[in-house]
């Protein structure tokens, strides 16, 4: 899934959408006028608007067409982009037609915009970074960004299945949402465009991009770094990036990677507005729920190791990939460790972070090699 001619994302460029919405109710016999479930958004149609409705359900006793508009807020050519629309395909197909999610891609909005989006019924459904809800005082999910945690593909599925999926997402509940599935995207490394990063002592003083995360804004001020969000600098004054070797494209600069230091990994996560869910049919609902899993279990499939994304990176040309050495690796450890004892300072994070810790040793992953 390395793509070196992507658009901008990570909140960067513009996108477009990916979709329509159509609503259409009729009854068995014959179509009748259109009305909607208590509870759901009132359909453009009905009141005149040219805004498109999040989901419109039609009554009980009625044959409808339900349509549900799900956003991400990163680019066209992201993994994200290919996920919803997975997504959307999946729910057709299983649904025979009768749900429609319409996938839009919106660069221009924040994964936080997109949750308050969401709760508040303007979209039923979006795809964040797990990393998103931090400032929204979600602590469950923060067991996925621990420092040094996960640091495989194999431990990042392990951590977002079964039974530790809802517990991780148990922090959605009384939110107004309801998680639908978790998926690891990518794993997180440090990006210099000058000197390796290769050591804290030489972040010191660094000007280093991050999105969306108080946790990773402290990592960053923990290995001395100055963090910036995207917003606040231009590209061109950044001595580095909190990035992945399939999102080196997000800063048009090659640079190095320490491919060995792994902080945690992006995990997106797949949720739905509650209101608009128990609006749905039971029927309904299990096809969503079961395209979620199918689209976690698409995305997985399609993932490189992180060994063949890193070599992958320096064969596109300018950059490459550097390790630090074992004592390197302490310092790093050493620095963070704070910060991962702060995150389980809630009794629930805690909780979470010895189950990842419990969990079996996955198979061996090919290492990261310089490049």
């Amino acid at each position: 899934m390395l793509r070196t001619d992507r658009a901008r994302t990570e909140h960067g460029a513009p996108g477009g959408v990916l979709g329509g919405v159509i609503v259409v109710a009729c009854l068995v016999a014959a179509c009748a006028g259109s009305s909607t479930t208590p509870g759901a958004p009132t359909s453009a149609a009905s009141t005149g608007s040219s805004a498109a409705p999040s989901a419109t359900v039609a009554p009980s006793g009625w044959t409808a067409k339900v349509s549900l508009r799900l956003a991400s807020s990163e680019s066209s050519e992201s993994p994200e982009a290919t996920a919803i629309e997975f997504f959307a395909a999946e729910v057709n197909r299983r649904s025979g037609g009768t749900v429609v999610v319409t996938a839009s891609i919106e660069s221009g909005e924040s994964d936080q915009n997109n949750i308050a989006r969401v709760t508040s019924g303007e979209l039923a459904m979006a795809m964040v970074a797990a990393r998103a809800w931090d400032d929204l005082g979600v602590t469950s999910l923060q067991a996925l960004e621990s420092p040094f945690l996960i640091t495989t593909h194999g431990l990042a599925v392990a951590a977002t299945s079964g039974d530790l999926a809802d517990k991780l997402m148990s922090g959605l509940t009384g939110r107004g949402v309801r998680g639908l599935a978790l998926w690891p995207i990518d794993l997180r490394h440090p990006l210099s465009f000058g000197k390796p990063f290769l050591s804290p002592a030489d972040m010191k003083g660094a000007t280093i991009r991050f999105v969306g995360s108080k946790i990773t804004e402290d990592v960053i001020r923990a290995l001395g770094g100055n963090p910036v969000h995207p917003d606040e600098v231009d590209d061109s004054v950044l001595d580095g990036v909190e990035s992945a070797f399939d999102r080196a494209y997000i800063v048009d600069r090659p640079g190095t990677y320490t491919g060995n230091v792994t902080f945690y990994p992006r995990v997106e996560v797949l949720f739905i507005n509650e209101t608009v869910f128990a609006a749905l049919s039971t029927d309904q609902q299990a096809v969503i729920e079961a395209a979620a899993i199918a689209t976690r279990e698409h995305v997985l499939a399609g993932i490189l190791p992180d060994a063949d994304q890193a070599r992958a990176y320096c064969a596109a040309g300018g950059g490459s990939v550097a390790l630090a050495s074992s004592t390197q690796l302490e310092e790093f450890a050493a620095a963070l460790r704070p910060i991962a004892t702060s995150i389980e300072r809630d009794p629930l994070a805690r909780d979470l972070v010895a189950t990842v810790r419990a969990l079996p040793e996955p198979a061996p992953e090919p290492a990261v090699a310089a490049c």
